[in-house]
C-alpha cells in the first residue's frame, strides 16, 4: 500500500473534534487550567486565576462562558456544573441550554478563605478548598470530614 493510503485512513480514523482541538483553544491565558464534559456533551475549559476564563464549546461552537477571577470548575453526576469565578461559588443547574442565571451557594460551604479549587465524588458529593462544609449528594451541606480548621 503507497504511503499516502495509511495517512487518508488516519485521517477517516481520527475524530475530526481532536484534529480541530488547537483552533477551538486558542488564545486562552496561560496558566492551570480543567476540561470538563457535562452529559450534554459541552465541553468546558477553565484556566485559573485571577485572569481567569471559562470557554464553553456545545453545537453552535466554543466561546468565552465566564471571565475574571476563575478558581475551580466542576460537574456532579447530576449535571450540575458548579464553578468558584470571582471568590463566589455558583451552580448552574444542569438545564438543556445552560444559560439559566447560578445559584450563589457560597454562604452554604462556610469558608474560612477565599473559595478554591472543587472536587466531586462519582457519587455527587461536592468539596471546595478553604471551606468546612462539604455538599453532600443528598443535598444536604455538612462539615467537611478533612477539614483541618475544625479541630
Amino acid at each position: 500500500m503507497e504511503p499516502h493510503r495509511y495517512l487518508w485512513a488516519l485521517l477517516l480514523l481520527y475524530p475530526t473534534s481532536l484534529l480541530g482541538g488547537e483552533m477551538i483553544y486558542q488564545g486562552l491565558p496561560e496558566g492551570p487550567a480543567r476540561m470538563k464534559e457535562d452529559r450534554q456533551g459541552r465541553i468546558y475549559v477553565a484556566v485559573f486565576g485571577k485572569n481567569g476564563v471559562v470557554v464553553r464549546n456545545d453545537d453552535r461552537g466554543a466561546r468565552l462562558w465566564q471571565q475574571g477571577r476563575v478558581d475551580g470548575l466542576e460537574i456532579t453526576p447530576q449535571g450540575d456544573v458548579w464553578l468558584v469565578h470571582d471568590r463566589r461559588i455558583l451552580r448552574y443547574g444542569g438545564d438543556e441550554e445552560g444559560v439559566a442565571p447560578p445559584v450563589d451557594r457560597t454562604a452554604s460551604f462556610h469558608p474560612r478563605t477565599k473559595p478554591g479549587q472543587l472536587f466531586a465524588s462519582r457519587w455527587g458529593d461536592l468539596w471546595t478548598a478553604g471551606c468546612r462544609a462539604m455538599l453532600r449528594r443528598d443535598a444536604l451541606f455538612v462539615r467537611a470530614p478533612l477539614d483541618p480548621g475544625t479541630g
